[in-house]
């Protein structure tokens, strides 16, 4: 039964007969092609939208304005179907696709609810998203490109004749330069992100406790001095569940809404009649199956 609720047919046929539904609750036959009609459903969203924004009730006042705003709107809108100002306006296609996008969204949001079987099975599949980059503690001095031709032979010769000095003595060695003089437990990522480069993989089998390079960044070559490294990591389903709940339900949703539009996409039959390429126009006709 749950694969079954799973299935994208069922989600288009939720979605027609939730349209369905709507069109029906919404559309009296009895009723005056001119008829308007506010109902109790429509006042409290129209209050409920007041109180959001204003954080109280509205008053007497106020709500008969958001009334006759919401009268007016409905007159304008029906006067502007009527003369057809909604065919070919592009703003008005996209806010309607957009409208069955998110109802598409909520079908999918009501058949998805996995067990904990189905959020390790996508834990386990998915591994990587949640691995922890390695993480890095290490002293560091730089030789940029704006100081020095040859920051690579400047790092190397400051390494060989300074190797063995205190790690206070070394900092003296370097450029000045706008970040930290030493890293404690940065991840590589963050690292890379800060200084430029690859710089993460490149300290990647460097030695632990002794200066060594040379190093380049993005400001320029490095001599590092490691004192911890520890190893990327996979944390535990149990900590990450929340975070794998999100992603499941997003590529699930995406997944659904994808599955929905190829299954109401061939029911329509294209005809390019556009003076085209040969070439776009058969992708095009490859697309949507014409």
């Amino acid at each position: 039964m749950k694969r079954f609720l799973k299935e994208p047919f069922l989600h288009f046929v939720l979605i027609g007969f939730a349209i369905f539904i709507v069109y029906a609750l919404t559309v009296d036959d009895n009723d005056s092609e001119n008829a308007i009609i506010i109902d109790n459903s429509d006042i409290s969203h129209m209050v409920s939208i007041w109180e959001l924004q204003w954080q109280r009730k509205p008053t007497t006042e106020e709500l008969s304005g958001l009334i006759s705003k919401t009268l007016k709107q409905e007159i304008m809108y029906r006067e502007a179907l009527k003369m057809n100002l909604d065919h070919n306006d592009e703003v008005i296609k996209r806010r309607l696709a957009q409208k069955m996008d998110f109802i598409t969204s909520d079908v999918s949001a009501m058949v998805n609810n996995p067990t904990d079987k189905d959020l390790k099975n996508y834990y386990n599949k998915y591994s990587e998203r949640y691995m922890r980059p390695a993480q890095y503690s290490f002293y560091q001095i730089c030789f940029t490109f704006d100081n020095h031709s040859d920051p690579v032979n400047q790092a190397k010769s400051v390494l060989e004749e300074h190797g063995n000095v205190s790690i206070e003595e070394f900092t003296k060695l370097g450029d000045p330069l706008p970040f930290p003089f030493y890293y404690e437990s940065i991840y590589a990522n963050k690292l890379n992100s800060e200084l430029g480069g690859n710089i993460a993989e490149t300290m990647e089998g460097l030695p632990l406790n002794q200066w060594t390079g040379p190093v380049e960044s993005g400001f320029g070559t490095h001599l590092v001095y490691i004192t911890e490294k520890i190893e990327p990591q996979l944390p535990s389903f149990t900590q990450m569940k929340d975070v794998i709940k999100r992603d499941y339900d997003y590529d699930m949703e995406q997944e659904s809404r994808e599955k929905i539009y190829e299954n109401l996409k061939s029911s329509y039959n294209i005809k390019l009649e556009a003076d085209i390429n040969k070439e776009l126009r058969e992708k095009i006709l490859k697309e949507f199956g014409s």
